[in-house]
């Protein structure tokens, strides 16, 4: 009778180690829509100096996988979707051509949840598109740093995105005023816009920002008084506005925070 437990309890091993080779090899089985892959196609290519690598990387997911690239796998059918790209010089060197542009088919990842691009446009201009990343409604993460050549302005269709929670637009040449559509970003939690050449006021609207904890704007354009609504975003632990030309007291309900408040002057912004 003591023998049934021992080999009951080696059947049941046998069986997960059975259950796991079979999830394995059906996982390598997987494949991604064919529109979502011709779209991820696409976006690389006009994204790296590297002609062939469509062809280098035909299963971009599976088996011959890209380090810039993470997918996983949806349910019902059980297929593979691109949920995050990153583009960099750790991922890539050079990490883009000199002629590289953000490709209209990132319409074709609906699933894709986080988009890096950082030192990809260092030469040709490149300008923000003013409807293509308000479409992208899966994102969470939108961080184009480091790219001296991307210009325009900061759209204000990104105010759609309200699944972001970083939006890091920092060390670019954007221009313009920013957008109080960014104001219904409700669950963002970090905004970096600083090293731009933005210029206007601080909009009231970012007293929208519920969840923000972080928020970068120095080394800017950026004029005007600083907006009372700061001090009433409960979650912000740092705001940096040196390198502007804000001026004003700072809201006491930021001191009445407790965090860190950079700036240039201990009360004053200036």
């Amino acid at each position: 009778m003591a023998s049934l437990p021992i080999f009951l309890a080696g059947f049941l091993v046998l069986s997960c180690m059975a259950i796991a080779m079979q999830r394995n090899l059906d996982e390598s089985d997987i494949v991604m829509e064919e529109g979502e892959l011709l779209g991820l196609f696409d976006v690389i290519g006009s994204l790296l100096d590297e002609p062939g690598w469509a062809e280098v990387h035909p299963e971009p997911c599976t088996n011959t996988p890209w380090p810039g690239i993470e997918c996983e796998i949806g349910q019902d059918p059980p297929i593979f979707h691109v949920t995050a790209i990153h583009i960099g010089p750790d991922v890539a060197t050079p990490p883009c051509q000199p002629s590289a542009k953000i490709s209209d088919s990132l319409l074709k990842l609906p699933y894709l949840r986080t988009l890096s691009i950082f030192n990809c446009f260092v030469t040709s201009t490149v300008m923000l598109s003013p409807t293509l990343f308000g479409a992208l409604s899966s994102l969470e993460h939108l961080s184009l740093q480091s790219n001296p050549s991307l210009s325009g302005n900061v759209p204000p269709s990104l105010g759609n995105l309200t699944r972001l929670r970083v939006l890091s637009l920092s060390q670019n040449n954007l221009q313009g005023n920013i957008p109080g559509e960014l104001g219904w970003l409700v669950n963002l939690e970090q905004l970096d816009l600083s090293y731009n050449n933005l210029s206007g006021e601080i909009p009231q609207e970012i007293e929208g920002l519920k969840s923000l904890a972080i928020l970068e704007l120095s080394s800017n354009d950026l004029t005007g008084v600083l907006p009372f609504a700061l001090g009433q975003l409960q979650h912000l632990q740092k705001v940096d506005l040196c390198s502007n030309r804000i001026h004003g007291k700072v809201p006491p309900e930021l001191g009445k925070l407790n965090r860190a408040l950079h700036q240039s002057a201990s009360q004053d912004v200036g």
